[in-house]
This record gives structure tokens, sequence and C-alpha cells, in this order.
């Protein structure tokens, strides 16, 4: 057994009684109804019994021909033909729809007024049980079939003048303007652009190269059923058909194409070509409910009532059961095929006495028949209403929906063989298969020729290389990921038709191109391959691979930093912003930072490790990046990589303490900081507010400060806040041992106090 949720839908195994039901409230209201009615039930025949009896002994029986269940069934009509069909509609909201559609058909058999609006309950509960997920959780419906990435995410068609949207996902432009409109949210992934107007993205040119030259003939087709479809709405049906055959003759695998014919046929009357090409459609693409509603009408003209009934089911299970046409012509069918199993069972007992309530129920079954007919049903248009309209099926997490026969046998129950059990159990199994379908990941990828696969397609125009990570801006041009952003780094404009790439810029987007990664990919497997290999390489440079001690570094020149100082820095230039972005990437996520000291070398011989905490980006690509001093290190080796600096460092910490100079260390290291903090606290109210709110209190002493590699926090806390030259500063981090490294912090601070 699954329960979805309390109050949700409960699934019940094949083998129980109870297969969909509402919520748990409204389960245990039916059931107590039920109880109640069939209370009802006993006790009118209990009455009828009676009453029957009494009528035995004073009057003489009369040759009516007429069974005793009809005379009880008449001995108060109303009221006993009235609680048989609200029982029936209790069992249908309990899921027990053999025994509702048993109670059913007695009641249609038993009473001339029986219309067709008394199957609401048994059609409600049967497309119930066509919704294939819980409320309020994202299916197929809502989410997008996952159409192959060659495909557009809307129609699964060829890409018709393709458009790229921030996500990365690829539409037909048609498609964006007619289904997604201003909003622009992703069919595939359900993310939300931030354009206002469709109108701001342009025409990805790389991808509409490669559909132009890969699918050209599925282009013309295409075209040609716009032009068909053009014609069929001038009512020119014959050259909408000439054209239809012609862009099939292209050989393009259009589920649309054919469903579109389909429905020109039935229009027609060619009942049998219409069934033919829906069929075909179905068969390109099981999933799309238009086609099996497209084969449901046809059979229904070619009085195929069964099998038209079953495929109105699979069109409700592809619509979750939310169309209401579609149940309305469920509704159609089975009150058809109810008289017409009851026609059958006449002919073979024919009772003359029932004529006239039968004759009055034709004339009302004929009344409504000819009401809900489909030769022109306008709210039928409803579904799919747009000529290319492609409803999906979303993904089935339970068991599909059987029914059951009543465990209960009773004078209303069907022979165990009734048309109708075997109508409901076929028209299930069927759905099956269907149910599983809609699980696939995506739909097949659609077909490339391998002549027409050139290496050359996919070179990007910024490093002439193989695309890697492939990025497509709103102008619609695609590059490397990190070409565009090294690009952008100089100038907001797109490299190719300088278009305005300020919003791009500010959205920082991450979502690479599917239609061209994945063509990368499936196309030209081992160029890919080596070109990630390549890539590898380059960011085991970047991250500053080292051996031992010693490690290259991208470096920062701008201050002085100390280990466990915070350093919030404001990234403007191109040549820091490729740095940091490099960091990012490698996931190294640090950097060296060294102060300029005199011009005789670019930076000083010793600086500090900085590690990213956290950026914060502005719509024009600068950052404030938040970063905290690690190591130290001393410069071995100084270069220059893409305007930055790097630097070959070797890792400098404090010398061990021997135990024998612990108390003399620790003496010393009491003094210093009762020192210091005295200055501190002596200072103007204003500095010291200023320098707490930048760099926080002063940390405590660690426990075991003198084994770690920089020593106490508070000493390095101290040495950023003295008014100090640089030069001096750099002096101090360079020290390796922490009594010189307090002796001098103890000197300067008493150097200050004098001055003062």
């Amino acid at each position: 057994m699954s329960c979805l949720s309390k109050d949700k839908r409960v699934w019940i195994s094949r083998d129980n009684s109870e297969r969909f039901v509402g919520s748990s409230r409204t389960t245990h209201n039916a059931k107590r109804k039920l109880q109640t009615i069939d209370s009802k039930i006993q006790d009118l025949l209990s009455r009828s019994h009676d009453s029957s009896s009494s009528s035995d002994k004073d009057t003489p029986p009369r040759d009516s021909g007429i069974e005793s269940s009809s005379s009880m069934d008449t001995g108060p009509p109303n009221n006993f033909m009235k609680l048989r069909l609200e029982k029936a509609d209790c069992l249908c909201q309990l899921g027990r729809l053999k025994e509702a559609i048993s109670l059913y058909t007695h009641c249609s058999n038993s009473n001339g007024d029986f219309t067709p609006e008394r199957l609401k309950h048994f059609i409600e509960a049967l497309s119930r049980s066509a919704t294939l997920r819980e409320n309020g959780s994202v299916s197929f419906a809502s989410n997008g079939y996952m159409a192959d990435p060659w495909s557009c995410s809307t129609c699964c068609g060829v890409l018709s003048d393709p458009i790229s949207l921030p996500c990365g996902h690829c539409y037909c432009r048609k498609c964006l303007e007619r289904d997604l409109g201003e909003s622009l949210r992703c069919r595939k992934c359900g993310q939300n652009a931030n354009h206002k107007h469709l109108s701001s993205l342009r025409i990805n040119v790389l991808v509409n190269r490669l559909v132009h030259k890969y699918w050209d003939n599925d282009l013309k087709a295409l075209a040609l059923r716009n032009q068909g479809n053009q014609l069929f709405q001038e009512s020119r049906h014959e050259e909408a058909l000439k054209v239809y055959s012609e862009a099939l003759a292209l050989g393009t695998n259009d589920h649309i194409l054919y469903g579109n014919r389909s429905h020109l046929y039935f229009k027609s009357g060619e009942y049998l070509n219409a069934l033919e090409d829906a069929d075909a459609a179905i068969q390109l693409k099981p999933e799309w409910a238009k086609g099996h509603y497209r084969r449901a009408v046809a059979l229904q003209k070619l009085n195929r009532q069964e099998q038209a009934f079953e495929a109105f089911y699979k069109c409700l299970i592809l619509e979750e059961g939310k169309s209401k046409p579609v149940r309305n012509e469920l509704t159609k069918v089975l009150f058809e095929l109810m008289a017409r199993y009851k026609e059958h069972e006449e002919h073979a007992c024919p009772d003359q006495e029932n004529s006239g309530a039968d004759q009055a129920s034709h004339g009302k079954r004929q009344r409504y028949l000819r009401r809900v007919s489909t030769s022109e049903p306008s709210q039928l248009h409803n579904l799919g209403a747009k000529t290319d309209f492609d409803l999906e099926a979303p993904t089935d997490e339970s068991r599909p929906l059987t029914f059951q026969s009543s465990t209960n046998a009773s004078n209303t129950s069907l022979a165990p063989d009734h048309p109708l059990y075997r109508l409901l159990d076929d028209t299930i199994g069927s759905a099956t298969p269907l149910r599983a379908l809609t699980c696939k990941k995506r739909q097949d990828d659609r077909p490339i020729a391998e002549e027409a696969v050139d290496v050359n397609d996919y070179e990007c125009s910024l490093c002439f290389r193989l695309l890697y990570e492939p990025v497509t801006t709103p102008c619609g041009h695609t590059f490397c990921r990190m070409c565009l952003d090294r690009s952008l780094d100089h100038n907001s404009c797109c490299p190719m038709c300088k278009g305005n790439l300020d919003q791009y810029l500010a959205e920082r987007r991450e979502s690479l191109d599917e239609f061209v990664d994945e063509s990368i990919r499936r196309l030209l497997p081992e160029e890919h391959k080596e070109r990630e290999i390549l890539h590898d390489k380059e960011m085991e440079e970047l991250a500053g691979a080292g051996n031992g001690t010693q490690q290259e570094v991208p470096v920062f020149v701008c201050t002085m930093t100390f280990p466990s100082i915070p350093c919030p820095l404001h990234v403007f230039e191109p040549r820091y912003r490729l740095m940091i972005r490099r960091c990012m990437e490698t996931g190294t996520r640090e950097f060296g930072m060294c102060c300029r000291i005199d011009d005789t070398e670019p930076f000083a011989q010793y600086g500090t490790l900085l590690e990213i905490r956290d950026i914060q980006y502005f719509p024009d690509g600068r950052a404030v990046v938040d970063t905290v001093g690690g190591r130290r290190f001393k410069v071995i080796s100084r270069d220059v990589r893409d305007g930055y600096h790097t630097a070959n460092v070797e890792f400098i910490k404090d010398d061990k303490v021997l135990p024998e100079y612990v108390p003399e260390l620790k003496s010393l290291h009491q003094e210093v900081l009762t020192t210091a903090l005295s200055w501190f606290n002596n200072m103007a109210r204003e500095i010291r507010d200023g320098i707490v709110s930048h760099y926080g209190q002063i940390p405590d002493p660690e426990v075991d400060y003198w084994n770690l590699p920089n020593g106490p926090s508070w000493l390095w806390w101290i040495l950023v806040t003295l008014p100090v030259p640089p030069q001096m500063q750099l002096q101090i981090v360079s020290m390796t041992t922490l009594g010189k490294r307090l002796e001098a912090v103890q000197k300067i601070i008493r150097y200050l106090t004098r001055s003062h």
C-alpha cells in the first residue's frame, strides 16, 4: 500500500477493494453515507415485502408478467431508485466502480427517466483514476516532456527560428510567442527568465545554422504544414490535404502533421483514413494526448464504441483527468454502450411490458447524444486548442487503477463476464503500458547524417578552439563560457555584434547552451574528450600545483594582510576579476596578497594567502570579495599570467617551542597582552569603535597558542591596528619565532605610548 499523504488520494494494491479515494475525511463520510443508504434500502425492501405479502392474501394474483423485483422497484419507485443511484454515487467516491456500474446499469434498465447526467459521478471517478500524480506535484503536463535537446522543448518538433532561454533550453520562436508569453517560464526546467519582452531575445545563430544543415527536410515539411494549416482555416480542404501529403512525402516523422491530416480526413468524412493517420501519430509519439483524441473520434464515427472508450480514457490519462470535453465524450460513449448492451439483452430475453419505458429512455438517450455530438464540437477545440499544441504526460508514481467486482453478491450485480466489466478491465489494462511509457526520460534523439557533422561548425570565435562549456548571449551568439567572461571583464558588449550585455552580466548566468553542448558530446566525442583534457590541464596550472612546501599562487598586489584577519576587497580591474574568477573555478578559493614596498620589485618578498569566504557581484561585473588571512609565505620567484602577477612561494610557519622555554614564553605573552590591551583601551572612543566595527573584537588567546603555525590571533589583530609603516609590519610577518614577534610588538606599543 502506498499513501501519498494523509489528506490526499490513497492507492491500494490490485487485490484490495478500494483503489482510489479522495481525502480521508471524504472517504469516511462516503462510507457512513453508504451504510445509511443500505439501511434505507433494506427498510424499503422489508416494507415492500410486507406489503406484497398482505396484498397476496387479500387479492387474487394477476398475470402481469412482472417479476417480484420489479414490483419492489415500483413499490415506492422514486425513493427506491433514488437510493440506488445515491449508493452508486457513493461507490464511485470509494473507487468501487464495478459495483457502481452494476447499479447504474440496473437503474438504467428499470427506469425510463435515467439520463446520461446520472453517470457524472462515475466519469468523475474515472477521471480521478486517470490522474497520475498527486495535487501540487510537478508533472510532465506542467514541466514539459523531456524532449531531446535537438528538438523544441514545447512541440518536440524540429527547431524553427530557435531561441535559447537563459536556462540554456531551446524553443521555436513561434512556440515561445504562443505558449510561454512574456513570463518566459521554461517548460523543461521551470526557470523564469528575467526578460520583460520576448523581443529582447534573438535567434540563436549557431543553432539555427546547424538545424538548417542537419534537418533541412524537416524544416521544409514544417513550412508545408503551416501552409496546410492556413488552407484548412480557409476551408480549402482539398488543397490542404495535398499540402499535408506533400510534407509527409519528405520522410519527416512529424506526429503533429499526421494529427492535422487525421483531423482533415475526419472533417471530410473519411473516417478510416482519419483513424490510420491518428494511429501513425500515436506510433510516433505515444504520449501525445491529441493523437489519442483523434483516434477516438474516428472510432466513434466508425461505430467502434468500445475502442473509442479506450482511446478517450488514454487521452484522459495524458491530460491528468482535467479535460472536461473528454469526460463528456466518455459519458456519451458509456451511455451509448449501456444502451447497446441493454438492447442486446432484450433481444435475447424480450419483455413486452417494458416497451413503453424503453421507448421513453431511447428518446432521451438520442436527444442527449445529439446534444453532445462531436461532428462540430466547439468545446472540444479546447483540447490542444492551438493547431500545433502538444500535450505531454506526467510521470506515474503510482500503480494503475483496476476495477474489481463486489465481493458482496446482490441482485444488482452484473454477470462476471458482462461486456461492461470486460470493457473496464480491457480499458485499464491497455492504459498500463501507456503509464509506464510516460516515465521515459526523454524521446529518441533526432537523427543526423554522419557526413553532415563538421568539427569546424563548433569553433569558438574568441579562442578558435572547440567550444567548451558553450553559452549563448541574448543576441544569439555562442562562445566558450570562460572566453566570454574574459571578454566581459574588459567590455560589456558582445564580441561579435557589439550588442549590450549589461543584463546578461548582471544575471551571472551559469547555464550552458544545451543544444550545442549535447551536440558536441554526442557527435564529436573524441574531440570533446581532448578539449576536456586540455581544459583540466589548464585548471591544474591555474590551481598552482606545487611540490612540497612550494606552490605557484596568483598574487593580488595591494596591501598588507595578516593571518586570521578579515580583508574585504573591492575588485574592479579586469585582470583581478579574471584572477578571482579562476580561483573560484579551480576550487582553490585562495590567492596571495602582497604590498608594494619599492620600485625594485613589483611586490614584496613576504605575504599572506587570503581565503575567499564570499563574493557579491555588481551588475557591471565589479565585485566585493570577503576574504580572511591564512598561511604566510615567502616569494621564491615572480611571473605574470594574463595580466595579473603570480609567484612561486614557500609557506612559512613558527618554529617549535621547546618545552623548557614554554613558561618563559607564556610570561612574556601575558605581559605583552596586558600592555596591548591597555594601549587599545586608552584610545579615543571614536577610533576604538571604528577598529572594532571593521575587524571585530580582539580575539581571546588560544589554549596552546605556542603550538600554532602563526601564533596567537590577537597578536595579528593588534598588529593590523598599529599605526606603523608597511615595512615594519612586513618584517614582523616574516618572523618565524613567536618570542621575537612578541618583543617587537611590545617595543612598538611602548614607543607609541611614550610618544603620546
